[in-house]
C-alpha cells in the first residue's frame, strides 16, 4: 500500500476503531512486525501510592509468613515512581499505561513467587533494584505466555462460533467431501 493509498483509506475510514487495522496493514506492508498491545485489567491505579497499597494487600492475602516485609512507604513510592518511568521509557507508552503494566507485573510476582523462583520474603524493593530485574523479566513472561493462551481460547471460540452459524464446512469437518467413494 502507497502512502497516498494509505491518506485515501484513511479519509473514507467510517469510524475512528478502523483506524488501528488501517495502521496495521500500512506497518505490515513495509515489513514492520506489529504486536498488538497486552490487554490490561484496570486494578484502580491511579497514583504512585496504588501500586505499593496493591502489593502490601496482595501480598496478606497470600501469604502469613510470620516476618512480612518492612514497609517503608516513603522509599516504596520513590521506587513505585522509578518503577512506573522505567516502564514509560522502554515502552514510549502513558504514565497510566505504565501505572496498569507495573500493577499487573507487582500482581504476578505476588500469585506466581515460587513459578518465578524467588527465595525468601518478598519485599516491594525487588522492583526498584538492577539486580532483581530478571524477576521483573520473569513475570512478564509469564503474563506473555497467558496472553497467548487467552489469545488461543479466543481464537478458538471465534472459529466455533463461526462454525456454528456457517453452513461452509471448514476444516475437518468437509473430510467426507474430499474421499472418493468406491
Amino acid at each position: 500500500m502507497t502512502f497516498d493509498e494509505f491518506k485515501y483509506r484513511l479519509s473514507k475510514l467510517p469510524e475512528q476503531k478502523d483506524l488501528v487495522g488501517l495502521c496495521e496493514e500500512f506497518l505490515m506492508d513495509r515489513e514492520y512486525r506489529v504486536i498488538p498491545p497486552m490487554e490490561i485489567k484496570d486494578f484502580g491505579i491511579r497514583k504512585y501510592t496504588d501500586l505499593v497499597t496493591l502489593f502490601y494487600d496482595l501480598y496478606n492475602e497470600m501469604y502469613t509468613d510470620p516476618l512480612p516485609p518492612s514497609d517503608n512507604r516513603v522509599a516504596d513510592n520513590k521506587i513505585a515512581s522509578n518503577f512506573v518511568n522505567s516502564r514509560k521509557s522502554l515502552g514510549s507508552i502513558s504514565r497510566l499505561r505504565a501505572l496498569k503494566e507495573c500493577a499487573l507485573i507487582i500482581k504476578t510476582v505476588v500469585l506466581h513467587k515460587d513459578e518465578i523462583g524467588v527465595q525468601g520474603t518478598l519485599g516491594f524493593w525487588m522492583f526498584g533494584t538492577d539486580s532483581c530485574r530478571w524477576i521483573t523479566g520473569k513475570a512478564l513472561e509469564i503474563l506473555a505466555m497467558e496472553d497467548r493462551a487467552e489469545r488461543l481460547i479466543r481464537w478458538d471460540e471465534i472459529l466455533d462460533e463461526k462454525e456454528m452459524n456457517d453452513s461452509t464446512p471448514t476444516g475437518w469437518a468437509d473430510l467426507d467431501d474430499l474421499v472418493p467413494e468406491d
